[in-house]
């Protein structure tokens, strides 16, 4: 058979075929810029039934592609050169978690917090329905408006996760896809440390347990960068009555007298150092890393009352 570009043929009045020749791809567009994607003509001949390409990395993975879905039916994946590791969400764990989300919402007496399996289902999708909602606000301002999102103002992703996450240890070896300044700074300071561990002979397990406590990362950000079984107590939510004294310290106003302005609280507080973090200058990040030390002198009085 000589070589010629790929074709679909039909046959009969119910039956098409299509014939793809290696020496001739049809590439066609797709949603990774570090993938080349080759139409194998499956399309046309099954009216739209079945799609087949051929996927091959030009640049290799630069970063994650997050959690997302294909709508379809079925989806086979075979690999034919290299190796490629993938994630798949079990769609009765993730309606457990929504679930739970929803009831500790509904809940007056108790907070609760969630854990890392949370926060890294709770990124990802953010993350991605951010992307989308900026590009809409350029494309189709009309439909953002119906969101209700924000008035007509792009989302920072950035300023977003520093209000509702602790750290992103979930993500450690991986690409954050944005500056994240302090979690990145965390989590390559315990990427390199797991590493020199590693390098004197224990296993990635072993290693980890071994600097989890000095790093202060907890259970359920091992069993995710470790990669083993999430079962249903890891989703087991953490909480505190709504009368524990710690609240009334991080929420009560101060008096300016270690640095704070009059009226301001130790928590509006962090969210002013976590706006000055984002901006990677050393001379900004040494002013915000003193008034750390300024704010946890003060909690640990606080805590002795």
């Amino acid at each position: 058979m000589t070589s010629q570009a790929s074709t679909a043929t039909k046959t009969r009045a119910d039956e098409n075929y299509a014939v793809t020749r290696k020496s001739a791809p049809n590439y066609v567009g797709g949603r990774r810029a570090f993938f080349k994607y080759a139409d194998l003509g499956v399309t046309d001949a099954s009216e739209g039934r079945i799609r087949v390409q051929r996927t091959s990395a030009s640049d290799g993975l630069s970063e994650p592609t997050g959690w997302h879905f294909h709508k379809c039916e079925g989806q086979f994946v075979y690999m034919l050169e290299g190796w490629l590791e993938l994630q798949f969400a079990d769609g009765e764990t993730l309606m457990l978690m929504l679930r739970k989300l929803m009831n500790s919402q509904n809940s007056t007496n108790n907070w609760y917090r969630m854990n890392s399996f949370f926060h890294a289902v709770v990124f990802e999708t953010i993350k991605e329905f951010v992307k989308v909602y900026n590009q809409m606000l350029v494309n189709s301002p009309d439909k953002a408006k119906k969101l209700g999102v924000s008035d007509g103002v792009e989302v920072d992703f950035e300023d977003w996760s520093y209000l509702y996450f602790p750290d992103v240890d979930f993500h450690i070896g991986k690409s954050l896809g944005y500056t994240h300044y302090p979690f990145a700074k965390r989590n390559k300071a315990i990427e390199e440390k797991w590493q020199e561990v590693i390098n004197k002979g224990k296993s990635k397990e072993e290693a980890l347990k071994e600097i989890q406590t000095d790093y202060e990362i907890d259970d359920s950000s091992v069993k995710i960068l470790l990669g083993q079984k999430i079962t249903s107590s890891d989703l087991e939510l953490l909480y505190t009555s709504v009368e524990n004294p710690i609240y009334e310290v991080l929420t009560d106003p101060e008096d300016g007298r270690w640095g704070v302005m009059d009226g301001e609280s130790l928590l509006d507080h962090t969210y002013y150092m976590g706006a000055h973090l984002k901006v990677w200058e050393w001379r900004k990040r040494e002013e915000v890393e003193a008034e750390t030390e300024a704010v946890l002198k003060e909690l640990n009085k606080s805590s002795k009352k």
